[in-house]
């Protein structure tokens, strides 16, 4: 049996509608409604990250203020920075 066109779009739709909750992102606000769970860990996740990585800065800071020289400061300065690009990359 063939379906009109008409009977095809509603069924699309329908089928549309049935999945929609699957492609759902995660930078969807909707998100938090149907995953609380997944959406809780991401903030649990990232909230321990930003923690990380705001002491790693403090540590670095501390480092360089404990060892800096006048003459090996732009030289301290700049191995800091290639190290930071060395964390980011892996």
């Amino acid at each position: 049996m063939k379906l009109t066109p008409r009977q095809q779009a509603a069924k699309d739709r329908y089928i549309q509608r049935k999945y929609a909750k699957d492609l759902i992102q995660p930078c969807d606000n909707r998100f938090k409604l149907y995953y609380p769970k997944q959406y809780e860990l991401m903030e649990k996740a990232q909230e321990q990250q930003e923690i990380k990585a705001k002491e790693l800065k403090e540590n670095k800071d501390k480092y360089f203020k404990k060892y800096k020289t006048g003459i090996y400061s732009r030289e301290m300065r700049n191995a800091l920075k290639l190290e930071e690009q060395l964390d980011g990359q892996n």
